[in-house]
């Protein structure tokens, strides 16, 4: 399996992770802050979420520079990384 499909796949369960740890420990919703400004869940998963949509946007082909991962605008054009590039084919490492 290409590597950077395996870091993708970690970035994406730690923010899973991160994800649980902030609905369990955030149970008592107060109105007053509104966006949990002193959660420090909320912001350690609003940063890894930040760092895992930058990683995946910088995952591109060393060759002809194509994304590998967010391809377009669309939702349906995403793909994990795969160990040939999906334009000129050119292996990736």
């Amino acid at each position: 399996m290409n590597k950077y499909k395996l870091r993708l796949i970690g970035i994406l369960v730690i923010q899973l992770f991160i994800t649980v740890i902030h609905k369990t420990s955030s149970n008592n919703f107060d109105a007053s802050n509104f966006y949990h400004l002193g959660n420090w869940t909320y912001w350690l998963g609003m940063g890894w979420g930040i760092f895992a949509i930058v990683y995946a946007i910088k995952l591109v082909c060393p060759h002809c520079g194509a994304k590998q991962v967010l391809r377009g605008l669309s939702v349906f054009s995403l793909r994990w990384p795969q160990d040939q590039c999906h334009k000129c084919g050119a292996k990736i490492e």
